[in-house]
Order: C-alpha cells, then sequence, then structure tokens
C-alpha cells in the first residue's frame, strides 16, 4: 500500500474509535493537548505526524500497527495477534472464539467451524488450466505437438478433479461468500397468470402478470438454497464421523 492508503485507513480508524467513546474532535484534542486543527487533520487523512499517531493509539488502548491498518487487531495481545494477522479477523471475533472454546471445553462450535473450514478443498483452478491452454495454442509447434499438450494438460486436470471428487466436499463457506458477493444487472422479471417468467420487454400487457420477480432476488434464493443444501450435507458428514468415533 502507498502512504496514502495508510493515511486514508488511520484517518477513518481515529474517526472511529473516537466516536465509539463519545468524543468530538476537542474534546479529543483536550486529551491529548493538541490542537483541535490537528485532530481535523488527521481525520481528513492530510497529515498525522508520528508522535501524534502514537499519543492517539497509546489514549485509545490500541497499536500503530492497527491504526494504518496494518493489522484488524485492536488491542495490542500477542495471544490474539497471532490469530488476527493470520485470518484477518479482528480482535472482538478471536475473543469471542476463545470465550465460546472455554466454555463449552471445544465441544461444540469449535469442532464444527473446524468441520466446515476443512470441507474448503477447492477444485481445480479453471483460471490456470484456461492459461495452460492459451499458451500450448498460442506456441510455435505443430498441431500434433499441441494436441499431445493439451492432452497432457486435460489429464492432470482430471486427475486434480477426481481427488478433489473423491474427497466428497460441501463447500459451505463458499457457497456463503457467494452469497454475499453475488452480483448480478437488477432486471425485472414478471409472472404470468400462465405460470411463465418472462423480460419486462416481453410483456404487453401487465394485468396479465401476477407479480413482479428482481432477478437479484432470485439470485439470493438461489444462494441461500445452495447454502442450505450444502449444511445439511456436512451436518450429516459430521455426524457420521463423530459416531465412528464413539
Amino acid at each position: 500500500m502507498t502512504n496514502n492508503d495508510y493515511l486514508k485507513i488511520a484517518s477513518k480508524r481515529i474517526a472511529e474509535l473516537r466516536e465509539e467513546k463519545g468524543l468530538t474532535q476537542k474534546n479529543l484534542a483536550d486529551e491529548l493537548h493538541v490542537d483541535t486543527s490537528t485532530i481535523g487533520h488527521c481525520e481528513r487523512g492530510r497529515n498525522i505526524p508520528i508522535d501524534i499517531l502514537c499519543q492517539i493509539a497509546k489514549y485509545f488502548e490500541t497499536s500503530t500497527d492497527y491504526l494504518l491498518g496494518i493489522t484488524n487487531c485492536k488491542t495490542p495481545k500477542k495471544d490474539y495477534r497471532a490469530l488476527c494477522d493470520a485470518i484477518g479477523i479482528d480482535d472482538t471475533a478471536a475473543q469471542i472464539l476463545e470465550e465460546i472454546n472455554f466454555v463449552y471445553g471445544g465441544q461444540y462450535l469449535i469442532p464444527i467451524l473446524n468441520f466446515l473450514i476443512k470441507q474448503e478443498v477447492l477444485p481445480p483452478d479453471d483460471g490456470f488450466f484456461e492459461e495452460q491452454y492459451r499458451k500450448i495454442e498460442n506456441a510455435k509447434t505443430t498441431d500434433k505437438e499441441k494436441k499431445k499438450a493439451m492432452k497432457k494438460v486435460q489429464s492432470l486436470y482430471d486427475r486434480i478433479y477426481k481427488r478433489w471428487k473423491d474427497k466428497n466436499c460441501q463447500p459451505v463457506l463458499s457457497s456463503i461468500e457467494d452469497y454475499f458477493t453475488a452480483k448480478t444487472e437488477d432486471v425485472n422479471l414478471y409472472l404470468t397468470l400462465s405460470g411463465n417468467i418472462k423480460k419486462e420487454e416481453e410483456i404487453t400487457n401487465k394485468l396479465y402478470t401476477r407479480k413482479k420477480i428482481p432477478t437479484q432476488k432470485l439470485l439470493e434464493e438461489a444462494c441461500l438454497e445452495e447454502i442450505n443444501e450444502n449444511l445439511k450435507k456436512a451436518k450429516e458428514k459430521y455426524t457420521k464421523e463423530i459416531e465412528k468415533k464413539k
């Protein structure tokens, strides 16, 4: 990241920390014994002197690394930092996981999370193999040599795909990620009285339609259905594995 990127993150986080404590810029300036304009400059990301950054971090009991966006962990505790920095969660999430693990003796949520995460064995990277195919097609070789190279790449893909398929993985977390990140052009579809779904431009008379259906809603419902189905399969597999251990 550039210096401007760090300044942008710091300006936002300083403002957030100040507002969480219910302080105005003047209140914070008084606490740090600096001019109000100094805090204003910091929160606009124009200029944040190192000494002021350190004062702000000390006042809010956090680290300069957090203010600059180097870590998402507010609390400068070593036991949380490793986990937060490794997987990107914040310290509140890490603390909750630690408490749940302590209260339930690691019997419920933690094993289930471990199981779901271990399910996330990804299939072959299609983009990687498509790039290999393009390289072969563009290579200055004979058609026979290209065919042989294509066959070799396809064979590798098939072997990796088979290994992934044999694991019988249910990519639940990937389904959830898809649900949150899925975007589509929000085109309106119409359910007609005859039970057909048509685009808006195909409707000649809206009196013959039952209801309007946004495509984004259809996509979200499809994603949720996949999440629920994968959770159900993962639960069944988890139950079977627990039974085997008894």
